[in-house]
C-alpha cells in the first residue's frame, strides 16, 4: 500500500507540479484490512529543493508490537525509526 501511494504521489508531481498533502487529493483511502492496522498520513514538504514527501504508517491494536512503517520519496524506508528493521 504504501508503494502504490508513493506512485501516486509521483503521477500527482508530474500533473501539478507539486506533492500532494493528503491521501484524499490523491484519490486513495486506505484498504478495510490495512485500516484495521495502520493509520495512515503523508506529509510534503514541496518547498525543499527539491521537493520531498513522508508517506506514514502508524500502527494499531494488535499491530502495534510490529511498530510504525515510514517511506519516503528517496525510497527510504524504516520501522519504528531503524532501517535496518524493515
Amino acid at each position: 500500500e504504501m508503494m502504490d501511494i508513493a506512485n501516486r504521489q509521483q503521477q500527482f508531481f508530474l500533473a501539478n507540479r507539486s506533492y500532494a498533502t493528503t491521501l484524499g487529493a490523491l484519490s486513495y483511502s486506505l484498504p478495510a484490512e490495512v485500516g484495521v492496522r495502520y493509520d495512515a498520513g503523508i506529509e510534503a514538504d514541496n518547498e525543499a529543493t527539491p521537493p520531498s514527501f513522508t508517506i506514514n504508517f502508524s500502527a494499531k491494536g494488535a499491530q502495534v508490537s510490529d511498530g510504525d512503517l515510514m517511506l519516503n520519496s528517496e525510497g527510504v524506508k524504516e520501522r519504528d525509526g531503524d532501517p535496518t528493521k524493515w
